[in-house]
């Protein structure tokens, strides 16, 4: 694994020329900003970004942790999103997250089956709990357990 503990949260590559501020990544970054990780922000839809162009971005800017904004239109995208950062270096820490994956934890993690995490429902809390732990080693079952929303694979069960 990477030595540092950087941090990229993206809006996934979308054919959408919508552009609205993934907020909920901005609370996130936040949360996790004040208890002083390096976090960076990266929406596709507003750079225009390809899947060529986000490997490209990936490769410039190497990131120990990637977390993925997902609703349900953005599945696939994420799904071929994670392929890329896990070819890349298959120790960085995938985690996806947003309206899908708190809908549909056990499902969506079957199918972004190279994803390492996901939460559901609002992960400000437990998403810093869950990057204390990373920071600090620490990562055992049974303190997994005790991260509001946290969803991961134990062999053949999602918990």
């Amino acid at each position: 694994m990477k030595n540092n503990l950087d941090i990229l949260l993206v809006r996934p590559v979308n054919k959408s020329r919508q552009i609205t501020p993934p907020l909920s990544l901005g609370y996130l970054a936040t949360a996790l900003r004040k208890h002083g990780f390096s976090v960076r922000i990266l929406d596709c839809v507003k750079e225009g970004f390809d899947y060529h162009k986000f490997e490209d971005y990936l490769l410039r800017n190497s990131s120990r942790v990637v977390g993925f904004q997902v609703f349900t239109a953005d599945l696939l995208s994420v799904k071929k999103s994670i392929d890329i950062v896990k070819r890349l270096d298959p120790s960085t820490l995938t985690i996806v997250g947003g309206a899908h994956p708190s809908s549909l934890p056990d499902q969506t993690i079957k199918y972004l089956d190279k994803v390492d995490f996901g939460f559901c429902g609002e992960s400000e809390t437990g998403l810093v709990q869950f990057m204390e732990l990373i920071r600090n080693g620490n990562i055992n079952r049974g303190d997994l357990q005790n991260i509001t929303g946290l969803v991961w694979r134990d062999g053949d069960n999602i918990i």
